[in-house]
């Protein structure tokens, strides 16, 4: 289904996509100190993320941009082949009775449905990192959806099913930013870590930014590797 004329022609702007796009560039400045910052784009293959790639594709200028690539594993949830709004008002009410992480929608998916391919294709994304298929500078945009986007925060943090539960889906055109810590920082949790005997993984280099945190509604005493359902730390 595309963009409808209530979501595209935001004041001059062609469309929701360069909104976003406009947004990513300004958080990429802000988060990379050196000039000629590289965006690498990955986006799912429906049709409205497609609309919105080209938006954000728009902000960038050619210099600025690495290319993109297509990810069947980036789609969103699915909740069959047709949707009959009766029936799937029915399955929703289901859903909410059984668990929404684990119902599963007839001819659909479920949230671990979601997950289990999300995992597949963070497997790709870090081993191209650790490759070297990115240089230092590489920004890399990820054009999906809401629960997807929730799940792939989900696994890359290693969040429980309960606090994924407590993480809501941003508003329209808010980009999600997850930036690489500063070698202070890094350091700091590498030390952490060893006194606790754990080895330190490539995912645990980054971290959610804090207006991420606030647009995906997370408890203001919520961290990236803990979203505390008691507002209280689980660790020491």
């Amino acid at each position: 289904m595309p963009f409808t004329s209530w979501s595209v022609n935001v004041h001059e702007l062609q469309c929701w996509g360069f909104v976003i796009g406009k947004r990513v560039k300004v958080k990429c400045t802000i988060t990379q100190s050196i000039l000629g910052i590289l965006s690498s784009q990955r986006i799912c293959l429906h049709c409205r993320t497609r609309q919105t790639f080209v938006g954000v594709r728009q902000a960038f200028p050619d210099e600025n941009f690495a290319g993109v690539q297509e990810e069947v594993q980036l789609r969103e949830q699915d909740f069959g082949n047709f949707q009959d709004p009766v029936k799937i008002k029915n399955d929703l009410a289901e859903r909410n009775r059984f668990g929404r992480f684990y119902f599963r929608f007839p001819d659909g998916e479920s949230g671990s449905d979601v997950y289990n391919r999300i995992s597949i294709f963070e497997d790709h994304l870090i081993r191209d990192m650790k490759s070297g298929k990115f240089s230092h500078n590489t920004n890399i945009c990820l054009v999906t959806h809401g629960l997807t986007m929730r799940v792939f925060l989900m696994r890359w943090f290693n969040w429980t099913v309960e606090s994924f539960l407590q993480v809501y889906n941003p508003p329209n055109a808010q980009p999600i930013v997850v930036e690489k810590m500063s070698e202070d920082e890094f350091i700091k949790k590498t030390s952490k870590l060893h006194t606790r005997r754990q080895t330190l993984q490539v995912k645990q280099a980054y971290r959610l930014r804090k207006d991420s945190m606030v647009s995906l509604k997370m408890s203001p005493t919520a961290t990236t590797d803990v979203i505390d359902l008691i507002g209280q730390s689980y660790l020491p």
